[in-house]
């Protein structure tokens, strides 16, 4: 009788760490985190020295407001947009190693020929560029 009971006990234990581990698994697919380095992130301004012809106007088709100035769009490469993990308007955690994370919007995208980089808008700031950033996707 005890073999019976200790059987069916060990039983339920098996099956309850089997359906706990299998709503850990889809619990982590919901809320995977998309993280990656950016080899170079760099600053830019809105000129057209640093743009196209419309300096003022981001590849998602927003207007950059001189007066109110946003401090959180960031340009990715063509290559990161491109493959999917990243899209205009997703939000993501910049880790530079000399502040704080920041959140920014990604916005814009580099020209063509930058292959995993990252600009961040600034409307003052003429230099800036840290290299293996890590960004975290929201």
């Amino acid at each position: 009788m005890q073999k019976t009971y200790k059987l069916i006990l060990t039983t339920c234990i098996i099956i309850l760490c089997i359906v706990t581990i299998g709503e850990l698994k889809s619990n982590t697919k919901k809320y995977k985190i998309e993280e990656c380095t950016i080899d170079t992130i760099t600053v830019y301004n809105p000129t057209k020295n640093q743009c196209d012809s419309e300096p003022l106007v981001t590849a998602s088709r927003d207007t950059i407001n001189l007066n109110d100035f946003p401090d959180n769009f960031i340009a990715l490469s063509r290559d990161l947009i491109d493959s999917g993990e990243f899209q205009y308007g997703d939000s993501i955690l910049v880790f530079l190693p000399d502040s704080l994370p920041k959140k920014f919007l990604i916005k814009d995208t580099k020209n063509k020929r930058y292959k995993n980089h990252g600009d961040i808008l600034h409307k003052n700031k003429k230099y800036g560029m840290w290299f293996n950033v890590k960004i975290v996707k929201l």
